[in-house]
């Protein structure tokens, strides 16, 4: 009975091996006899889907993206749906296991699916994805330093007119040729002045500009310039300034070669920009007549641009690309001979051709290519001759003149320092005083005059000159020596002694009548104001302008007024119209000491714009000039946080203008130099004197990642701040360890004071 009852079970055990499935995860606990055959019922959930593709943090720049995943096991009979969730939103159910997905933009896109069956029972959700959805290519810059080598200026063509352009005077669209002239380059170009024999405008009432964000290279111009003047000679003809900075000039008799009218024909100018530290340039090309008004003086200007650049075959280019979101793969330029892959920087030393094209292009990680862009560069690794004839003579108790001959080889500036020293080698050069408002340089052997005012009376100066063309290739310095004239010699007060220096003419955000005035002693004596004059005021008994001070003169009081600043003198009287107003300084008999614009149309430089809430006060260069010529003012563009001090509202001001202080110009341009020898890094801040204090921090990349070095220095009225011997790396006692593969250096100074500045140095 036993035997019987052991086959049976057997049986039984081995008609279920043979009845059941490979896996029971599937079976309920359900069961059914028909005719001793015997059934399972389905129990489980479907299996959870394995994502595919794309795979785990593709970047993909496809516009249709299919997500793909492995089928579900499922019960038999039961049919399956997939339920998709993008981005944790609300599941999508679907009869496949795919989906076609199309990003509504580039971004980040999560995803998961999970299988579900008709008795709506649903597996675990899978793992969760994510792509980078990028149809967006990236963009590259060219780099000299940390200077862009792009286009600023809106328009330089004048192909859309005079779009992007402001006007003063005779300044007239020309399309194609005028009888004269055909554009350089397109169908149009701009003519600045009148050519025929009628009466013409004065060259400062004839006027083209544009303000244009800095950080560019290089500003580069066509222009070609026409006079009929045969002597005497308008002097200048044409004129270009960049805020406070001579950019270029020619006199009438520069061009001179008996023909009527005399032109120069269609020439170039490049300029370098990249020391100019105003967050705004602007741009003023001026031309007409300064010797009569009948024998005209014209120029036509065409494509204009900051897209050119003039380099040392040396100076390293830098490119630099930057992708939304996935990040950029590569990057490639050309000089039109073949795409070569970029690391680290190059240089034009295999540049085929002196100047040409040179493009460059990037892809990034979801294999975007960006636009193939071009900029057309010079290489130039020569110098202009060293000056010639440079000397110095007494020409008043502040000034001195002094004369020099335009050396050949292309320079576009001039680099004046002064000293009480002798300047005998280039650390003398960098640690004197510059001279600001420096002559732009004329053709090869014409002579420039310059009177450099501000100077001490009776004392012995010591002057060094030297020029760079656009490359900014130096040329040595050329010497000379002056003693300024003694009081003995000119007792009195002389004109130019004291300059109107600034003028708020528009008002400020809180009133047009909130006004100031500000003058300028240039001489190294106390000097009385006493019943002086100027624009509506007399100044009462008793008041003084310090020795190379300042004076103000405001409409209201400090408390009543936007400025942080105590006046010298508060009077209702002041009077700045906004149009056809010149202004004249006069001493107690009467004298004019000095006079301020010309007293037709708008003033000679400042903006004002209520609804774009600018208030932008005239400045006087550093040095003064004649007043009434307007290549002598300049607008106050600097960045509100350098000038925050001298208003209420702070970096919130809208105010631009600096009350009782420097002017724009008087600012001497801080330079920085930064080194890396003999595993030690080191630099230079020159021109610093007007700061307080420099704080600085030195990065650098390395293969042990990015390191940094800072440091607070006070400047106790230094014009230099050294430092040396930061070493990359740690010391203990004399042993050092340094870290290796250092590149990417970047120092940034922070000058803090009355005024700030920010200034960042790269290696």
């Amino acid at each position: 009975m036993k035997r019987i009852i052991f086959k049976f079970l057997t049986l039984l055990i081995l008609f279920g091996f043979v009845s059941l499935p490979e896996t029971n995860s599937y079976l309920s606990d359900l069961e059914s006899s028909v005719n001793n055959t015997f059934a399972a019922g389905c129990w489980s959930p479907p299996s959870t889907p394995v994502l595919i593709s794309p795979v785990e943090n593709s970047n993909l720049k496809d516009s249709s993206v299919v997500f793909d995943w492995s089928d579900s096991f499922v019960c038999p009979g039961e049919t399956l749906s997939y339920l998709i969730s993008i981005n944790n939103n609300e599941a999508i159910e679907i009869f496949a296991s795919e989906y076609v997905f199309t990003p509504p933009a580039d971004g980040v896109y999560s995803w998961k699916v999970k299988a579900k069956d008709t008795q709506g029972k649903e597996s675990s959700w899978s793992d969760e994805w994510v792509l980078i959805s990028d149809q967006t290519p990236p963009e590259t810059i060219l780099k000299v330093g940390s200077k862009i080598i792009n286009e600023k200026v809106n328009n330089g063509g004048f192909e859309a007119g005079l779009t992007g352009w402001n006007t003063l005077g005779k300044v007239i669209l020309v399309n194609g040729y005028d009888g004269f002239a055909s554009p350089y380059d397109g169908t149009r170009m701009v003519r600045i002045g009148h050519r025929t024999a009628i009466t013409g405008n004065e060259v400062w009432d004839n006027r083209l500009r544009q303000r244009i964000e800095s950080g560019a290279k290089n500003l580069s111009f066509y222009y070609n310039f026409f006079s009929y003047d045969a002597g005497p000679f308008d002097n200048p003809g044409f004129e270009v300034r960049i805020n406070d900075y001579n950019v270029f000039y020619l006199s009438a008799e520069d061009i001179n070669n008996g023909l009527s009218p005399n032109s120069t024909g269609w020439r170039q100018l490049n300029f370098d920009i990249s020391g100019i530290n105003e967050p705004v340039l602007e741009i003023i090309f001026y031309s007409g007549n300064t010797d009569g008004n009948t024998v005209q003086s014209w120029v036509y200007i065409d494509n204009i641009s900051t897209a050119e650049a003039v380099v040392h075959k040396d100076q390293e280019l830098i490119l630099e690309a930057s992708d939304n979101l996935s990040g950029v793969a590569k990057i490639q330029y050309n000089y039109g001979t073949g795409w070569l892959d970029y690391s680290d920087g190059f240089n034009l030393s295999d540049m085929p051709t002196d100047s040409g094209l040179v493009y460059f292009r990037s892809w990034d990680k979801a294999d975007n290519v960006g636009f193939e862009e071009s900029r057309y560069l010079t290489k130039d690794s020569l110098p202009p001759d060293n000056i010639l004839a440079l000397t110095a003579n007494p020409f008043s108790k502040h000034e001195i003149q002094l004369l020099w001959q335009a050396p050949s080889g292309n320079p576009s500036v001039y680099d004046l320092r002064y000293n009480l020293d002798q300047i005998l080698t280039e650390a003398d050069f960098l640690s004197a005083t510059p001279a600001a408002n420096l002559p732009a340089p004329r053709p090869a052997g014409v002579e420039h005059e310059f009177i450099l005012g501000g100077l001490n009376t009776g004392t012995h100066y010591y002057f060094a000159l030297k020029s760079a063309d656009s490359a900014l290739n130096w040329s040595n310095f050329t010497t000379a020596e002056a003693t300024t004239m003694t009081d003995v010699e000119d007792p009195d007060v002389n004109p130019g002694d004291v300059v109107i220096n600034e003028l708020m003419w528009m008002g400020t955000s809180y009133s047009t009548a909130d006004e100031y005035l500000e003058l300028r002693n240039m001489t190294d004596k106390t000097i009385s104001l006493s019943k002086w004059q100027v624009a509506g005021v007399t100044i009462p008994d008793g008041k003084t302008i310090a020795p190379h001070g300042y004076f103000l003169i405001t409409n209201f009081s400090q408390a009543k007024s936007k400025i942080n600043v105590k006046p010298d003198y508060v009077d209702s009287n002041l009077s700045l119209p906004n149009s056809n107003k010149q202004y004249l300084l006069t001493n107690s008999l009467g004298e004019v000491i000095d006079v301020a614009d010309n007293g037709i149309g708008a003033p000679a430089a400042g903006a004002f714009n209520p609804d774009l809430k600018r208030y932008w006060s005239m400045e006087r260069d550093n040095n003064p000039g004649d007043g009434s010529r307007e290549d002598v003012w300049h607008t106050c563009l600097a960045d509100v946080s350098a000038i925050s001090a001298y208003w209420d509202d702070g970096d919130l001001a809208f105010e631009k203008g600096t009350p009782r202080g420097p002017n724009l110009s008087q600012t001497d341009s801080t330079e920085v130099q930064l080194f890396f020898k003999n595993d030690r890094f080191s630099f230079s801040a020159i021109n610093v004197s007007q700061f307080n204090q420099l704080n600085y921090v030195l990065t650098y990349d390395s293969d042990s990642g990015t390191q940094g070095i800072s440091g607070t220095i006070d400047i106790n009225g230094r014009n230099i701040v050294e430092v040396e011997n930061l070493i990359p790396g740690s010391c203990s006692g004399e042993t050092c360890i340094y870290h290796q593969g250092i590149k990417s250096v970047k120092l940034e100074i922070d000058l803090t004071g009355l005024i700030k500045r920010v200034i960042t140095k790269t290696l």
